[in-house]
Order: C-alpha cells, then structure tokens, then sequence
C-alpha cells in the first residue's frame, strides 16, 4: 500500500513540474491530454467560458467558435447580450445548469424589454407567437441587434423569395434593405410598414408633384402602390399592370364599345404624363406637336379637308381616343364634312 501512494505521489509530483516548468504549448497539450473543453493556445479565459456556456447550442454557439480560432485582430466583433455577458444565467434559465428558461418568451424578454405587443394595431407573426429566437441569438451574434441574420437572408426564412424570377426589382428588396421600409416587431400600418403612401416613397425618391400645375389624383393622394409594385415586377418602373390594363383600373374603358380606336390607345403614356403636368389632361407637349409625332404634316394638309390647318388644333375636329368612324371625326365635324 505504502508502495502505490508512493508511486502516485511521485508521479503526481512530475506532472506539476512538468506543467510548471514546461513551454505555454507544452502546457496547453498536457490540459488537453487530461481535461475536455481545456482553451486553446492563445484563446482568452473569457471566450473559452463563453463558448462552454450551458445552454448555448447550434448557431448561437458558431461565433464564439469562430473567435477561438481566429487571431484576435481578425475575429468578428461580437454583440453580446447583457445578461449572458454578466454570466447572469439565471435570469432566464431555471438553474446555472439547466437549459429550461424560467418563462415562455415573449413573457421572458419582456421582463427587460419593453412589452410592445400590449398597444400594437399590427403584429408580426413571430413576435406575436413568442418565437424572438427564430430572428434573434440569445446569447451572442456577430450582427446587430443579435439578429441570427441580416436583411433578407433572415425575413426569407419564412417569406417567399420574390426576386428569385423578377425581372425588374425595386433597389431596396434586391438590397435586403427590408427594414428601410417594413418594421419588425409590429406598426400601425398594413404590410408592417414604417410609413405609408408618398410619406414612404419620399424617403427616397423625389415628390413627383410638388412643383406641379395639374396632379393625377393617385400620385398627389400618395397612392403609389396602385401602379406600382412594392417589391418586384415583370414590368419597367415597376409597375403592377402596363398601358390601358393599368389605367382603365380607375378610368372608364372608352374602347368597350367604341367601333374605331386610335392605335396610340394601347399605350396611354405615349401620350400622357403618370404623375402630373403642364396641361389639365397631362400631356406630354403641346397637342399640335404631340399629333405631328406620329402623324406627318405635309401629308395630313393635303388631305381633303385639311388644307390650311396645320395650325388648328386636330381635337377641334378628331376624338384622340376613338370613335363611330375610321377618322375619328367628332359628330359636329362629320356633320360638316358630310355636307362638304
């Protein structure tokens, strides 16, 4: 008996002396012979009780991995929450021990964070059904707000990607700046948007109608997304529908019934500004100069009927949209023209 204690002393008091006296590296693969979770060499006393931390698990446990291996001037800055950097455990598990969390979230973070559920008009799913840890990492993340991911990344963990097939998408969504125009948590407004109408448009396009003379209603009424997609489109300027399809939405189909049409009808904004104007009817120039675009001058004055005319306005006699007849002559006109 005397022989073994002997024995394990002495071998006990080699391995201090060995531990002792020996390079940090030597040191490092003797803690790692004997002790699991033992810090690597160079790693800090901090990161290596972080990243042991009970309760950690899956993503949440990555960044502090990733802290052990990188140099300390190339590791990803850190955002900690508070009470895991306090090692205060306790004030949301059960035990120092234990993984189970003393209350269901949102209940559990709304113990520190403001509860700002109790007045809100419009909920974001997940925050109403407690699920704060499908966005956010508990303990620590490389990204703001402790978010788990970023931008679009995240939101398309659970929305459809939109731009996947898009054609033409809206600078903000193929950006992932999805914030920049929706809240997260909850908003007052459908959608979860931050603002509505032209007040969130204008935060970063020009006011179309500010200088204007004449404004179409839905442009100066701040009704943007009548016409235009919020995220992504088939279509230039991201527009929901294009010509006639769009604008027979709110203005009277006139070509239902009509027996002749103006071939320029299919495309209104050929003709007419979207947004606002100079003229009552938003017209891109001058009714004379808008007509002679298409139309020849010389030709149209020696038509009969038309001699001398180039500086009367064609509307006096023709219907710019359609008509009962092939020149679209209004009915006083082809009174007189009939009894030419």
């Amino acid at each position: 008996m005397r022989g073994w204690r002997g024995s394990a002393l002495a071998v006990s008091l080699a391995l201090c002396a060995g531990l002792l006296g020996c390079r940090s590296r030597t040191k490092q693969e003797w803690l790692s012979l004997f002790f699991d979770g033992a810090p690597k060499a160079g790693q800090t006393t901090a990161a290596a009780a972080a990243s042991a931390e009970p309760g950690q698990s899956g993503s949440n446990a990555t960044p502090a991995a990733v802290a052990q291996v990188l140099p300390a001037s190339t590791a990803p800055k850190m955002n900690v929450h508070p009470p895991f950097a306090d090692r205060k455990c306790r004030e949301c598990h059960i035990g120092g021990l234990s993984q189970s969390l003393k209350e269901k979230p949102p209940k559990l973070c709304f113990e520190c964070h403001e509860d700002f559920l109790a007045k809100a008009k419009v909920k974001h799913a997940p925050v109403e059904n407690g699920e704060c840890v499908a966005c956010h990492a508990p303990h620590e993340s490389t990204n703001k707000f402790l978010l788990a991911r970023v931008g679009k990344d995240l939101c398309f963990e659970c929305h459809d990607d939109f731009l996947a097939k898009a054609k033409v998408k809206h600078a903000p969504a193929e950006n992932g700046a999805c914030l920049g125009c929706h809240s997260a948590h909850t908003s007052t407004n459908k959608f979860l948007l931050a603002r509505t109408g032209k007040a969130l448009c204008l935060e970063c396009h020009d006011d179309p109608v500010a200088q204007a003379k004449f404004k179409h209603a839905p442009a100066e009424n701040g009704e943007c997304g009548s016409c235009h997609s919020a995220h992504a489109s088939t279509n230039k300027f991201l527009l929901a529908r294009t010509g006639k399809a769009l604008c027979f939405e709110c203005h009277d189909d006139f070509l239902a019934k009509a027996a002749f049409k103006h071939s320029a009808v299919d495309n209104c904004s050929d003709c007419h500004k979207p947004h606002q104007g100079e003229d009552r009817y938003f017209l891109v120039k001058d009714r004379q100069a808008l007509c002679f675009e298409c139309h020849d001058k010389q030709e149209m004055e020696a038509l009969k009927g038309h001699a001398k005319t180039s500086s009367t306005a064609c509307l006096v006699c023709h219907d710019p949209h359609a008509g009962g007849n092939k020149a679209l002559l209004k009915p006083q006109a082809l009174k007189e023209a009939k009894s030419r």
